[in-house]
């Protein structure tokens, strides 16, 4: 069964996003593609749209040459 790709970015897109929320990636800690791949069970090329998306939305910041983290935020920013 082929998965359609924006599902897949969607998918991943909650999964990193309920993963902050739950606190299972702690806020400014580096997030690793290879890492967050395992851990949704799929390829990095959904996960890296989804980090894109939750830039856009200030949940997490792309650090040049580091890669992302997960933003620090108040109780008024959940």
């Amino acid at each position: 069964m082929v998965v359609d790709s924006k599902n897949l970015m969607e998918k991943a897109y909650w999964q990193i996003k309920n993963m902050i929320f739950q606190q299972k990636i702690a806020p400014g800690q580096k997030l690793i593609y290879r890492d967050l791949s395992k851990r949704l069970d799929m390829s990095k090329t959904p996960i890296m749209h989804a980090l894109g998306r939750l830039e856009q939305e200030g949940f997490v910041e792309l650090m040049p040459n580091l890669g992302y983290s997960v933003k620090e935020m108040d109780i008024q920013e959940f």
